[in-house]
């Protein structure tokens, strides 16, 4: 009684109102955390490549510079420049919580990526790419009549709750609820988010993560969802784009015997994504719909008057906020950030070190940008020396993502207790209520994507020290699959050149476990978070959620060609008749008409014929489509240092003649849903 007193008390100074609360609220509410690494990226050879420095790169420059424009205005930008043959067509679209400079910015580096860099679509005139928070596509057609939603794109969160048809139901309401009003009511034209309660959940039927289950306050389960159309359809065209990509839903979210968790499909025209974890900025527009009762903390009545008198002094908010603070963040700063350094402590020994964080700050210049290493799996990494010499490696984690606390634990958990050379050593970490750090063992000479990616850095790599790392890598893999400690098996699901790293004297070192897996000798899995990885390396049966030690194999294999080639898996390649493939089927083409050398590093010169023949094979049996006919890594490691040992006939590797990235269709069922590492949340 006293608390509604007081701020009624505090609602009537709306007569002395002042504009500072909601210019402060207006500002934090426009920040919204960046995606550098595309979600998917659709280079269409139907619209073929244009050449440098020709009329319709210039163009296609003069597109982008609109595009940007009109984009920080209104978060949506259509228009085209030149004239035919090298005319361009455009648009842009940034979610309705990313506008005016965030959004012209993100917009900026991705059209730099694909037109300055080649980072992806190098030289394509037709290319669309979508990101978490925008999209554009850019063409030599003028597709924005025709109003397709195609190329589009769909993934989903792996985990499922149990009782599909219930669940499914009330995602499907929320999805129409809330694209009805995106469509007719919102004054974001075409953009809408809701939320809708779901009863009790059952965690041990859903296998939640750690941090999912820290996170709930009560058992009832929140499911969260964002549609969103271009702004320039009309309301009934909007309604029927987003009712259109609704209908695909039960086809790709509902499993044999429960609903997926979350999903997304992505389109040119409208777009729609759900979840059980908020991952959009919360407005007064958001639908709520079957929302559980609130227990305990604030009332509506409570929240609105402190909203009302947040508006009325440049005081008052300040008291407010501490009040806001206090009443709603203060126990969840203590069940998901104040017990994380006594759950780490439980988890470390002898040979793990709890840094405090002025050391980590002074050692990494504060994390200054010439210290930067480049990013792992949750956060940036930098080069650092203690005040004793030792030279560091120090993984901050990424502030802006829940994510992240999940996967610093886990890392923790796995890498203390293992042991061998070619794993890189978690030194310790620093941990607080604001910072979490690793620290590892510095490597100078960086990873294996750093080296491959520069000629002359690649060229230093002759064949005997990339047949050596190669070894070096099996062994890893075969410790994590067959020796780890307390008998566990141990999955990686992250295998690739960015996560192998090099020392002084190039010796590889398996790096980032924040994805890894721990199994039990029965090879049963205790529960999965989110289904990660990064595509190109993801093994085809991991789409249908089956998860062992052949995820692994798979990616070793996909190394090995990469490392044998100097070639990227996910880099298109074109044959003689001009048609793009990718690493997987070019190395199968070469195999099956025996022109080995064709594959090799046009840097590298091999002496013994028959030695590169065997590696090529290797990795080809280690890409086989069926995980039975893969082998284990103890086979591999076995045929490696045994040259007497005979090989099976590889068959036919996995996405043969599909090019990953570079397809046309609407949607295919495939893990290669994503550039950099997925996170389906």
């Amino acid at each position: 009684m006293q608390l509604h007193i007081l701020l009624l008390l505090l609602a009537v100074t709306v007569l002395l109102s002042s504009p500072t609360w909601a210019a402060a609220g207006g500002e934090d509410q426009a920040v919204a955390s960046q995606e550098v690494n595309p979600l998917h990226y659709n280079c269409s050879l139907s619209g073929g490549k244009y050449e440098p420095n020709s009329t319709y790169e210039a163009n296609l420059r003069a597109l982008a510079s609109l595009l940007l424009a009109e984009a920080r205005a209104t978060a949506f930008a259509s228009d085209s420049f030149g004239a035919a043959p090298d005319a361009v067509y455009g648009i842009a679209l940034c979610r309705g919580d990313y506008a005016g400079d965030a959004c012209a910015g993100g917009l900026r580096k991705a059209f730099r990526d694909a037109i300055d860099h080649g980072v992806f679509c190098a030289g394509f005139r037709d290319v669309t790419v979508y990101y978490d928070e925008h999209m554009f596509r850019f063409s030599g057609e003028d597709f924005r009549a025709s109003l397709t939603n195609a190329p589009a794109w769909v993934t989903w969160n792996m985990n499922g709750v149990a009782g599909a048809a219930a669940f499914g139901d009330r995602v499907m309401e929320l999805i129409n609820t809330t694209a009805e009003f995106a469509a007719w009511n919102s004054s974001k034209r075409g953009y809408a988010t809701g939320e809708a309660g779901f009863g009790e959940l059952d965690v041990g039927a859903t296998r939640l993560g750690l941090v999912e289950q820290q996170c709930r306050s009560s058992p009832d389960l929140v499911i969260f969802a964002l549609v969103q159309c271009t702004p320039d359809l009309s309301p009934a065209g909007c309604l029927s784009c987003l009712s259109g990509i609704a209908s695909q839903m039960p086809r790709w979210f509902t499993g044999a015997a429960d609903y997926r968790l979350g999903g997304r499909i992505l389109g040119v025209r409208c777009n729609l994504r759900y979840e059980v974890d908020r991952f959009f900025l919360e407005s007064n527009e958001t639908i709520k719909i079957h929302m559980p009762k609130q227990k305990g903390g604030m009332s509506k009545t409570d929240i609105a008057l402190i909203t009302i008198s947040g508006v009325v002094t440049p005081v008052l908010p300040l008291i407010l906020i501490g009040f806001i603070v206090k009443k709603i963040r203060d126990c969840k700063l203590r069940r998901e950030l104040g017990d994380w350094e006594k759950t780490v402590t439980e988890e470390i020994d002898e040979r793990f070190s709890l840094y405090p964080f002025s050391m980590i700050r002074d050692a990494t210049e504060n994390f200054s940008a010439e210290n930067r290493l480049g990013h792992g799996s949750f956060g940036q990494v930098y080069r650092g020396i203690l005040q004793n010499g030792l030279q560091i490696a120090a993984k901050r984690l990424d502030q802006t993502t829940w994510q992240g606390l999940e996967e610093f634990l886990n890392e923790i958990r796995i890498i203390i207790r293992l042991q061998h050379a070619n794993l890189v050593r978690l030194l310790g970490c620093c941990v607080n209520r604001k910072e979490q750090i690793l620290v590892y063992e510095y490597m100078p000479n960086r990873s294996l994507d750093y080296v491959l990616s520069d000629r002359e850095r690649g060229a230093s790599l002759s064949w005997f020290m990339r047949r050596h790392i190669i070894n070096g890598i099996a062994q890893g893999l075969d410790y994590l699959h067959n020796h780890a400690p307390e008998g566990l098996i141990i999955i990686h699901r992250d295998m690739k050149l960015s996560n192998i790293l090099l020392d002084s004297e190039n010796n590889p070192k398996i790096s980032d476990f924040g994805i890894a897996r721990k199994f039990c000798l029965n090879g049963t899995e205790p529960y999965v978070t989110h289904p990660v990885g990064t595509p190109g390396y993801m093994a085809p049966e991991y789409i249908h959620g089956d998860l062992t030690p052949k995820y692994d194999v798979f990616s070793f294999g996909v190394l090995v060609l990469e490392i044998i080639s100097g070639r990227r898996v996910r880099s298109p390649i074109f044959n003689q008749h001009g048609r793009s493939i990718h690493l997987l089927t070019y190395a199968w083409n070469i195999w099956s008409n025996r022109r080995y050398n064709e594959l090799l590093d046009p840097y590298l010169r091999v002496e013994f014929q028959e030695e590169l023949t065997r590696q090529i094979q290797i990795a080809l049996l280690c890409v086989q489509k069926n995980p039975g006919d893969r082998p284990d890594m103890h086979e591999v490691t076995m045929w490696l240092s045994n040259n007497g040992l005979g090989l099976s006939e590889p068959q036919e590797p996995a996405y043969l003649n599909v090019p990953l990235g570079y397809n046309d269709d609407f949607v295919t069922a495939r893990p290669d849903l994503e550039a950099g590492i997925i996170e389906l949340q």
